[in-house]
């Protein structure tokens, strides 16, 4: 679901940076998306953190990392809602999100 995301925000900033090329303001969704990046980042670190606690024999450390994994995929959710609203924006300032190399592009930023 990460994945999607991250594909579905490249996408959009591909169609915001035509949009602003023909002059037009995206300021709002420019905010919503920064806020979109922002819920996505705390829940792969938390993921990270829960992928730490889990390699632990510890019952304990193992019962966060499972809290964490329930407050990343609450994050994602959110995320999720906050997409498809960010999505509706940009076609209603005359905007598409664009296809094509959105994909490639995360696969060489995750291999760095």
């Amino acid at each position: 679901m990460i994945r999607r995301a991250e594909v579905s925000e490249k996408k959009l900033d591909c169609a915001l940076a035509g949009l602003e090329a023909n002059g037009t303001d995206t300021s709002a969704v420019d905010a919503k998306i920064a806020e979109f990046s922002s819920k996505m980042g705390t829940a792969r670190e938390k993921l990270r953190q829960a992928k730490e606690l889990f390699d632990s024999e510890d019952e304990a450390k193992t019962e966060e990392g499972k809290k964490l994994v329930r407050e990343a995929k609450d994050l994602v959710q959110e995320a999720h809602r906050m997409l498809e609203d960010i999505r509706k924006d940009v076609r209603e300032l005359g905007g598409k999100p664009c296809e094509g190399q959105q994909e490639l592009v995360i696969e060489e930023e995750e291999q760095k």
